[in-house]
């Protein structure tokens, strides 16, 4: 069974409120007069707010930091915030020095545990993934088509910019660049290329006729 069911944009609304939430806990909690007390929380609140804000999850402002080093990170401190009372020695002074402690990491440990290792995919992604998965397929299935189609464009598109005294020179320029594209069409180069080839010629003579109708 996947523990993993937390999704990332809940985990990254909890960082930024638990962030600042560490940074003010020796007020809150009238932790100021042990020092040791005060000092974890207020470092690991302030470390929480910068990695936070470099996490690639939705809510990461700069997103450099892959969401597995994320939860490492929130375990490290986890672990650091719930061992620093008895490290640092304030644990000895009251259960209001080690209990927030001891709660905060066992909630890192908790949400590092069971936060998911990848942010959900938004709808422009998702489109994304779908057309390059598509995109070798279609190429390699139906060169011909793939072709016939540029070709049928940019003659259109001649046609159009050169209007109709000049339709077969733009016919001849179309095939040129139909021709070059074709270059750039993996696995479907070569058939491009050919049906390319047999329009330009045939272009070339149609306005070679043309010029000397003229």
């Amino acid at each position: 069974m996947n523990a993993r069911v937390v999704p990332t944009a809940v985990h990254g609304a909890v960082d930024y409120v638990l962030a600042p939430a560490l940074v003010a806990a020796p007020d809150l909690l009238r932790l100021d007069g042990s020092r040791s007390s005060a000092l974890a929380p207020r470092i690991a609140g302030a470390g929480a707010a910068v990695y936070s804000a470099l996490t690639d999850y939705e809510l990461g402002l700069r997103r450099v930091i892959p969401m597995r080093v994320h939860l490492l990170l929130d375990a490290g401190t986890g672990v650091a915030v719930a061992a620093a009372p008895w490290l640092l020695g304030s644990a000895r002074n009251g259960v209001r020095h080690w209990l927030p402690h001891a709660a905060v990491g066992a909630a890192e440990l908790a949400l590092a545990a069971t936060t998911k290792l990848r942010p959900a995919q938004t709808r422009r992604e998702r489109a994304l993934a779908a057309a390059r998965r598509a995109a070798p397929n279609a190429l390699s299935s139906r060169p011909a088509a793939i072709g016939v189609a540029l070709a049928g464009a940019a003659v259109i598109g001649a046609v159009a910019y050169a209007g109709r005294r000049h339709l077969w020179r733009g016919v001849a320029l179309a095939a040129d660049a139909v021709e070059e594209v074709a270059d750039a069409i993996e696995d479907a180069a070569d058939a491009v290329e050919d049906a390319a080839e047999d329009v330009a010629d045939a272009a070339r003579a149609r306005a070679g006729d043309a010029r000397d109708d003229d």
